[in-house]
C-alpha cells in the first residue's frame, strides 16, 4: 500500500469515528512534522470545545491515537512502516514545544554542570521526543531507565559523571 492511500484511509477512519461520536463540527487536516522525522500528523480541527476530545492531560487524545494505531496495524500495515500522530487543535504541538524547552534546559544543565540530569517519568512518545531531539547533540547522550509509568530519560554529558 502506498503512503498516500494509507493517509487517505486513516483520515477516513478518523472522520468516521468523529461522526459516530456525533462530533460533526470537526475536520481532519494532514501535514508532516520536520522535527519528528517526517511523521504524518492528522490534526483534528474542532470549531467547538475540544476538551472532550483532548481529555484531562491529553488522556482521550492518547486513547484515540491508540485506537487508530490498532486499526492501522490490523487493516494497513505495521506502525513502524508508517509513523503518524493524532493531534487536536494543535494541542500536541503546544505540549511538544513545552517538552522541547524542558529537554533543551536539561541538556544544557547536563553539559554545563557535567552531571547526569534525570527527567520526570514520561510516556513512550515523550521519551522518543527526548531521544530524537538530542540525537544530534554531541555533548550529551540519553538513556531510558525504569519500567512502566516510572520509565524516564536520563541525560548524561559525554564523558561526564554517571
Amino acid at each position: 500500500m502506498e503512503q498516500n492511500e494509507a493517509i487517505e484511509r486513516i483520515q477516513k477512519f478518523l472522520e468516521k469515528i468523529l461522526e459516530k461520536a456525533d462530533l460533526k463540527d470537526c475536520s481532519v487536516e494532514v501535514s508532516t512534522s520536520s522535527s519528528l522525522d517526517d511523521v504524518v500528523i492528522f490534526n483534528i480541527q474542532s470549531s467547538g470545545p475540544a476538551n472532550i476530545l483532548i481529555g484531562q492531560s491529553g488522556e482521550n487524545l492518547r486513547s484515540l491515537q491508540y485506537i487508530i494505531r490498532l486499526l492501522v496495524r490490523k487493516h494497513l500495515f505495521h506502525e513502524d512502516q508508517f509513523p503518524f500522530l493524532i493531534d487536536i487543535n494543535g494541542y500536541r504541538q503546544q505540549k511538544d514545544k513545552l517538552i522541547f524547552d524542558v529537554i533543551d534546559q536539561a541538556a544544557q544543565e547536563a553539559k554545563t554542570e557535567n552531571k547526569a540530569v534525570s527527567l520526570r517519568p514520561m510516556s513512550a512518545y515523550e521519551r522518543r521526543l527526548v531521544h530524537l531531539r538530542l540525537s544530534q547533540n554531541e555533548d550529551v547522550v540519553t538513556e531510558s531507565v525504569g519500567e512502566g509509568e516510572k520509565r524516564k530519560v536520563i541525560i548524561r554529558p559525554v564523558g561526564g559523571k554517571k
